[in-house]
């Protein structure tokens, strides 16, 4: 997965969704700093979405960048469970 995050990054590094796609798969593989970083480019790239849905997700996706924060993983089996 993280392969081909980073080639969809380096396509166009204004891709949000690979962006929040390479946060889980380097919070996956221990990189919880890298994963902040591309939630938070996640995040800032659609702050001002004119799609509902994707406005209803930031909450969760800034309480995952807090998680990382801290030092942890918000990535639990039940969170990779219900991104399907």
């Amino acid at each position: 997965m993280l392969p081909a995050c980073e080639q969809a990054l380096a396509d166009d590094s204004y891709n949000a969704d690979a962006a929040e796609a390479r946060a889980i798969a380097r919070a996956l593989t221990g990189n919880l700093a890298g994963a902040a970083e591309d939630l938070q480019s996640y995040i800032t790239a659609n702050e001002n979405s004119a799609y509902p849905w994707i406005s209803e997700g930031l909450p969760q996706r800034r309480a995952w960048l807090a998680t990382l924060r801290r030092g942890e993983n918000p990535f639990t089996e039940a969170v990779l469970e219900e991104l399907g």
